[in-house]
Order: C-alpha cells, then structure tokens, then sequence
C-alpha cells in the first residue's frame, strides 16, 4: 500500500514540476527568458533533476511494488504520463510564447511614437503562424543551441 501512495504522489509531482520545466524551456528557447524564474535562468539542471527524480522515484515504486498488477498497469501510466507531461509543457510554452507577443502588439499599437520596428513586424506575424510552426522554431532553435 506505502508503494501505491509512493507512486502517486511522485507521479503528481513529477506532473507538475516537469510540465513547468518544460514550459519554462520552450518559452526561454523560443526567446522570452523573462517569462521563467530567475532560479530556472541561472541553473536550469536542479529543475530537470527534481522533475526527472519524481519520475524515477515513482519508476522504483512500481518495480518494488508488491502488488501483482502494478507493473502492468504502472508502466503504461508513466509511460503516457512522460508523453503527456513533455506535450503539455510544449503547448503552455506555446501559448505563453502568443501571450507575450500579444502583449508587446498591444503595446505598440497603445503608444504609436514607439517604434517597435522589426520586433513588433515579428509580433504581428507571429499571430499568423500556427502552433506547429511555432514547434518547429523551437525545435530548430533546440537544435541549434545543441552546436
């Protein structure tokens, strides 16, 4: 019973913990860092080993575990839990990405002595682009920032 209580509260941390992670890094690639704490910005590693030990603390729950069917019921959980916690964190880093850029077109266009210049052009094309190209920029800008 302790294993089946181990696992679940290591299985909602690691949702929550790892969906913000994840959001937090799509955002800070896609070029908004001041949309993620200032901790995540100056050391991003003990973030992703917390949200990284809940899933594996829940992991050895599952191996541990007594009980005759919580292998076979929580490998397929972590396993789509891994899937939907990387997507959602994808998703809310997206959102928070046409946030920000509806907010700096909200800005210029409230104070038009401002020139945005070729950011807010940016800004305004960005409402145009859909969802998967905005993953696709991430994930090209991933692939750069890997060089």
């Amino acid at each position: 019973m302790i294993t089946l209580i181990i696992f679940a509260v290591f299985i909602l941390l690691y949702f929550i913990i790892g969906t913000k992670v994840k959001q937090w890094e799509v955002i800070t690639t896609l070029g908004f860092p001041t949309e993620a704490p200032e901790g995540y910005l100056k050391n991003p590693q003990p973030y992703n080993l917390i949200s990284t030990t809940c899933f594996i603390i829940a992991l050895l729950a599952v191996i541990i575990s007594p009980h005759r069917y919580s292998a076979t019921l929580g490998f397929p959980i972590l396993g789509l839990l891994w899937f939907f916690v990387n997507n959602r964190g994808i998703s809310g880093g997206i959102k928070e990405y046409r946030r920000v850029m509806k907010e700096t077109i909200a800005v210029y266009e409230a104070n038009p002595a401002e020139d945005g210049g070729e950011f807010y052009e940016h800004a305004k094309k960005s409402l145009e682009i859909t969802d998967a190209q905005i993953y696709e920029m991430y994930k090209e800008r991933v692939k750069l920032q890997a060089l």
